[in-house]
């Protein structure tokens, strides 16, 4: 194996992850707040009496991968910025009714439009057909990846000191 290529890669990572292409100069929100307030102006509160709280925690924390006290931490840093308000659903007082602030509104529908602007703007740099192979090729990775997860976490599990690395090789080239 290239020598370089373990940390070039891990440089490919630490830059990917720097980008931020939904972020409005001035505004300090992280893309996971972002998908929040999304998330939250998608499913506004309905007074309905069969309404449940619109925002499903374990539903945010599966769709972005983290935990649950990350996910808490996520509302409260939005509610200090004043961009969501939050009070307890008098129908079911472990579950929050959860709305954008007029403030919030703004910033949501703001971010979404230099999103798509910028994203749009970087499909027609790159190509369509180049991005296209870059996802399948993403995802590929990704699969790659999760799958290495599993066989190491399964490794440790079973106290053994590694995996069959030459299997998972052959298994996707």
């Amino acid at each position: 194996m290239n020598p370089n290529l373990k940390k070039e890669f891990v440089n490919l990572m630490f830059r990917l992850k720097k980008i931020r292409i939904a972020q409005l100069p001035g505004v300090n929100l992280h893309m996971g707040e972002l998908f929040v307030m999304r998330k939250i102006a998608a499913h506004p509160f309905n007074s309905d009496a069969n309404s449940e709280a619109n925002v499903d925690m374990t539903d945010i924390q599966n769709s972005l991968c983290v935990t649950k006290p990350a996910v808490s931490q996520m509302f409260n840093a939005l509610e200090k910025k004043g961009y969501i308000s939050r009070e307890i659903d008098p129908r079911d007082r472990r579950r929050f009714i959860t709305n954008l602030t007029p403030a919030g509104e703004q910033i949501t529908i703001a971010m979404k439009e230099h999103a798509d602007k910028a994203i749009t703007q970087t499909i027609t740099r790159f190509g369509e057909e180049n991005m296209t192979q870059l996802i399948n090729l993403f995802n590929h990775f990704i699969d790659i990846i999760e799958e290495v997860q599993t066989e190491f976490l399964a490794a440790e599990t079973e106290g053994a000191d590694g995996i069959d690395k030459a299997e998972g090789a052959e298994k996707h080239d």
